[in-house]
């Protein structure tokens, strides 16, 4: 029976309802009177800030979410289904400096928004209100875990749902299918083993002579100047090979020779029948090998997650253990939810504390890699091999690994940011393949490009990799010759761009790169005795960094390269005043990506490109190609220096772009191996005067604390981690790591927290 109000009761009702929208109007006009009668200062710099955020929600609101280019068909309906799902929007980057601005869509479930600036939307914009109107504002997709949890709920209810003698005969089934596998790949490598003897030799580099002639006839030196000349290890040649340290791309040192072809062809030298033979294998194994995976992997992967969505893959194993879990742990704490596993070569190296007890816990898992590879295989090259195994062991690697999308990191590499949200968005959704870069320019022989059937023309330049300025950049000539003698061979058609590349971070899918991850086995397997010197002629960290670039180049799939420079951390020299090398800092290659300016969908205005060039000409700069009149180039140094021993000029702020974001710390010198980095290592927290010291100087922090993420003290975030990990209960024991109740853990105990008051104050 509906319930009936007495009319004396509505009546009383219906007054005070009145009474009530009385007093909220006259409260409202009070408000108004009170802002109407505001001083006018207060008032226009809160128009100004009313104005900014209603331009900032104007034109989010006319951005459409970015398109997936991903050719997988799993990416595209996850991409799809997350553009159809609530989301809020969260700020991803933004320099205080300048105002490029990017958003993120955000589909988490929680309910309150973050309250620091990286995370909550209206702190990130109200941040730097200054009643400026025009910010250049993107937007990105964000990765929507909710269609991960809904791929963990299939696979569990099937799993659930069959029976487990089925699931044990598929995933027999399935290894046996990989180790045929892996014996088809193998065998086609062997079968086009080049039948010369290895180049990489002093016999090979034979124009230590040739190359100083060459350098002194540019310069126009005399003889007594050439022979009292003191650089010669630094901008001619070592032993024959590159300067080791030439050719730093940002400090672009004015007395090194342009890397033309004249001049990379006389490092390594081979006589015609070792380069034939070079030729013929390289041509026959590309011809024979796969076109794609077969097809009895993804019929038996029914009950594993193997070409199957994203994921993040380590190799580890033994020592290396402990730096990976460091990594995964600060991973977590970043906040990425995707699946990790960690590849474990040997055996002997797997650790049941951290394979059976710690990685689960972290949504992580081991796996050996002796269990899908021919016993062979394992005992002639992955067990005793040596450091030629090592060079292969990536490769195999990101082969075994379960995900279809991979971000592989080295075991000692840190990431500073959550990376999940790179398998969204460009570059990587439509190029499948992302490089970073090395501190150094390419020197790649041209020998290569002929061995690999690479039609490269050096005498037509397509980009500029030097500074904006540089006249060895600009140089334009009809003249055939004259135009090979002045063009950077890897900025001439058809050649691989600069910089030469780091793979302590690879981002790749599987599917679309198959053939690229053959090709650079192939490569990695020869590597020592034939393909890492004719990549990189002895220049620093010559192994299989460039395998990965090299094959797509060649099998002309795409991919993409970070062009922000690589940035080194480390305490400065007290006689060089430069930072040592104990870490590379990686930055972000989607704000990267954006700024390239060359995609339709990111692309700065035309209006702001003819303004940047107004600007330019006005001030007197000459305009040197087109991609100089890019807006979010950041303005070059004025001067550098001469050469790797100047120490008068050292460009350490200059940053290619005007705003950059660090994402990755590979620490690889020193590495963050527990009681070593304590006690022995003379690069760790205290020098070789007992001073206590940042490992990476001030400049991490003051990098990280510039942008979005303001405040954050990365480096005291990794000690804290050790801490938590190895000096707090139940304090993890792994190999190699001292026992938990011994006085070994206690005195490294007591160094880490010695280390993490320091940072606190420092």
């Amino acid at each position: 029976m509906p319930l009936v109000l007495p009319t004396k009761f509505k009546a009383t009702q219906i007054v005070l309802s009145v009474l009530f929208l009385f007093t909220v109007v006259n409260i409202l006009l009070a408000l108004y009177s009170s802002d109407k009668t505001t001083n006018s200062n207060n008032s226009n710099n809160q128009n100004d800030n009313d104005n900014s955020v209603s331009a900032i929600f104007g034109k989010l609101s006319s951005l459409a979410l970015p398109k997936s280019s991903s050719s997988s068909s799993s990416s595209s309906s996850s991409s799809q289904s997350s553009s159809n799902q609530d989301h809020k929007i969260v700020g991803y980057h933004h320099n205080e400096d300048n105002d490029f601005v990017v958003f993120q869509k955000d589909y988490s479930s929680n309910q309150h928004l973050a309250t620091d600036t990286t995370h909550h939307f209206w702190n990130f914009i109200n941040s730097d209100l200054d009643s400026r109107q025009n910010y250049d504002i993107k937007l990105i997709e964000g990765y929507n875990y909710k269609d991960y949890i809904s791929k963990l709920n299939q696979e569990h209810s099937l799993m659930l749902n069959s029976s487990f003698s089925d699931h044990y005969d598929m995933e027999m089934k399935f290894t046996a299918a990989f180790i045929d596998f892996f014996n088809t790949i193998l065998k086609s490598i062997e079968d086009c083993k080049p039948t010369i003897n290895g180049i990489n030799n002093d016999e090979h580099y034979p124009n230590a002579a040739k190359l100083e002639k060459y350098f002194q006839n540019l310069n126009k030196l005399s003889d007594e100047d050439m022979n009292n000349f003191k650089y010669k290890l630094e901008l001619i040649h070592k032993k024959g090979r590159m300067p080791v340290y030439g050719g730093h791309l940002r400090e672009n040192y004015q007395q090194e020779l342009i890397r033309n072809k004249e001049l990379l062809s006389m490092y390594i030298e081979l006589n015609d029948m070792e380069l034939e033979t070079l030729k013929n294998s390289h041509q026959q194994f590309v011809k024979s090998m796969m076109k794609d995976w077969p097809e009895d992997l993804t019929k038996y992967n029914k009950y594993n997650d193997f070409l199957k969505g994203d994921g993040i893959v380590y190799l580890a194993g033994g020592k290396y253990n402990q730096l990976a879990l460091l990594s995964i742990k600060v991973l977590r704490e970043n906040g990425s939810r995707l699946p990790v596993e960690v590849i474990i070569p040997k055996h002997e190296d797997y650790d049941e504390e951290f394979c059976n007890r710690l990685l689960p816990s972290l949504n992580g898992k081991c796996k050996l890699m002796s269990d899908y590879i021919p016993k062979s295989y394992y005992e002639q090259v992955i067990r005793n091999g040596g450091s030629a195994a090592g060079y292969q062991m990536k490769n195999v690697a990101i082969f075994i690994s379960s995900f279809e999308r991979v971000l592989y990191l080295d075991a000692d590499n840190i990431p500073i940011k959550n990376p999940d949200i790179l398998f969204v968005n460009k570059p990587f959704t439509n190029n499948h393949l992302v490089v970073w870069p090395d501190l150094w320019r390419r020197s790649t022989s041209p020998k290569f490009y002929d061995i690999a059937g690479i039609a490269v023309d050096p005498s037509k330049r397509v980009r500029n990799s030097y500074t904006k300025g540089d006249p060895r950049g600009v140089f334009e000539s009809a003249d055939y010759e004259t135009s090979v003698a002045h063009n950077s061979y890897h900025d001439c058609q058809g050649a691989i761009p600069e910089p030469s590349s780091e793979t302590g971070q690879l981002l790749i899918n599987k599917k679309v790169h198959f053939k690229t991850l053959l090709l650079s086995m192939y490569y990695n397997t020869y590597g020592p005795d034939y393909y890492y010197p004719l990549l990189s002629q002895g220049a620093a960290g010559e192994g299989d960094k460039e395998t990965f670039i090299a094959a797509a180049h060649k099998l002309q799939l795409p991919y993409y390269q970070v062009q922000e420079f690589n940035r080194e951390f480390g305490p400065k020299d007290e006689t060089t005043k430069k930072h040592l090398y104990f870490a590379m800092g990686q930055y972000d290659p989607i704000v990267d990506y954006i700024q390239s300016n060359s995609d339709a969908e990111f692309v700065n205005t035309k209006a702001a490109a003819a303004a940047a060039r107004a600007k330019a000409k006005a001030q007197g700069k000459a305009e040197d190609d087109d991609a100089q009149d890019n807006p979010y180039l950041s303005a070059p140094p004025t001067t550098f220096p001469q050469h790797d021993r100047d120490n008068s000029k050292y460009n350490y702020d200059y940053h290619w772009y005007k705003s950059s974001s660090l994402f990755f710390l590979h620490a690889n010198w020193p590495k963050y191996y527990f009681q070593q980095l304590f006690t022995t290592d003379e690069r760790g927290p205290v020098d070789n005067k007992g001073n206590r010291r940042r490992l990476y100087g001030n400049e991490l922090r003051q990098e990280l604390s510039a942008g979005a993420i303001s405040g954050y003290d990365f480096e005291l975030k990794v000690i804290e981690q050790l801490k938590m990990l190895y000096c707090t209960d139940p304090k993890f024991n792994l190999k190699e790591v001292p026992d938990r109740d011994g006085n070994d853990r206690r005195k490294v105990c007591d160094a880490v927290e010695e280390q993490r008051s320091f940072l606190k104050i420092s």
